[in-house]
């Protein structure tokens, strides 16, 4: 906004500073070389990254698509792998299903965790006094982690830095030219 600039050209322009994003450009940078972030904020991974609570999928949540959900599954392991330094695992992480209106069983939820791998198990007398039986027709203890976006962020600068990403914060793009060489 404001003042527009024009920057030299680039080999690819990334919009949007998210993790998705970053991943991208560090992908981009290796093979193309002359890659730009343009985020709005004035830090990577504070927007759509942090919308989903910070969590690190396995699966769970996708009952009704088991192509989403074993594709969670395996980059669950793929993310823990990559971002060992941002995973915060030190809570039990309790799944229910609902008795009405649900879209899933608590039976479909148990297939769908052994098909995927998805480790899962009754959640304990203790931890299902939490919820109201009338409601709740199953209550897991699963493996599902979180990650700490601060750290995260922090580390994924780091890494689009080093392999010589420019990043622009604070920026909007208004207008981009696609110019085939």
């Amino acid at each position: 906004q404001g003042d527009q600039m024009s920057y030299p050209r680039r080999n690819a322009i990334v919009i949007g500073g998210g993790l998705y994003a970053c991943v991208i450009a560090n992908h981009l940078q290796q093979r193309l070389g002359s890659v730009m972030v343009v985020e709005q904020e004035s830090k990577l991974l504070c927007r759509a990254s942090l919308s989903n609570q910070a969590r690190i999928h396995n699966g769970y949540h996708y009952p009704r698509s088991l192509q989403t959900a074993y594709r969670s599954r395996v980059n669950f392991s793929a993310f823990v792998r990559e971002y060992p330094d941002c995973v915060v695992n030190n809570f039990t992480k309790l799944y229910c299903i609902a008795r009405n209106r649900s879209k899933v069983t608590s039976r479909q939820f148990e297939k769908l965790c052994s098909l995927i791998g998805a480790p899962w198990k009754i959640a304990s007398t203790e931890h299902q006094r939490f919820f109201n039986p009338a409601l709740i027709e199953g209550v897991y203890e699963v493996t599902e982690y979180a990650f700490d976006s601060e750290i995260l962020g922090q580390v994924l600068t780091a890494r689009i830095k080093t392999v010589g990403v420019e990043t622009r914060l604070q920026a909007k793009v208004i207008r981009a030219d696609y110019r085939d060489s």
